[in-house]
């Protein structure tokens, strides 16, 4: 079994495993940032890709100790395309006891796994924002920025950025 058989069927059982436990109670306490962007998003991408259709879902799970995401990103076709290209991930966000902090876990569908750590929450809790750290995973070269920002309870914008160069952003 190759890589990407490996990833995809390790998948297909965490999917297995959660699905029945997606509807569970209470979050805790040390997740409750993550409350507001519980539930299904559609939205529309732009990035190096093209345009994109972004489906994404999150809820908690495994009892109140992981808050799940999900992700689909179909983009245009392409000159030559009957369907445009998908990209999908999977993560989980959970409260580390060593670091005292937020983290997520990103597995996606080309096999790269993207950990990142929980930087600030805005005032309003409307602006969650993490960033990997800089010689981690496949990312060795360059800082990224994850922000999950509601401009209100129904638009969700995702905002991916990496820091250029192996340069490192600016503190939060």
């Amino acid at each position: 079994m190759n890589r990407k058989q490996m990833f995809t069927l390790s998948l297909a059982i965490l999917t297995l495993l959660l699905t029945p436990q997606l509807a569970a109670t209470e979050p805790a306490s040390t997740l409750a940032p993550l409350i507001p962007l519980s539930g299904k998003w559609v939205r529309r991408g732009e990035g190096t890709n093209g345009p994109s259709v972004v489906k994404q879902v999150f809820a908690f799970a495994l009892g109140e100790s992981h808050f799940v995401s999900k992700t689909t990103a179909r983009f245009k076709p392409k000159d030559g395309e009957k369907t445009g290209q998908l990209r999908e991930s999977a993560g989980f966000f959970s409260y580390d006891p060593a670091e005292k902090n937020i983290l997520y876990r990103e597995f996606t569908s080309d096999g790269q796994v993207n950990r990142y750590k929980l930087q600030k929450v805005s005032k309003d809790g409307m602006t969650i924002t993490f960033q990997n750290d800089k010689g981690n995973g496949n990312q060795a070269e360059n800082q990224t920025r994850l922000i999950f920002q509601l401009a209100n309870q129904s638009n969700l914008q995702v905002i991916f950025s990496q820091s250029p160069g192996g340069k490192t952003f600016t503190p939060v």
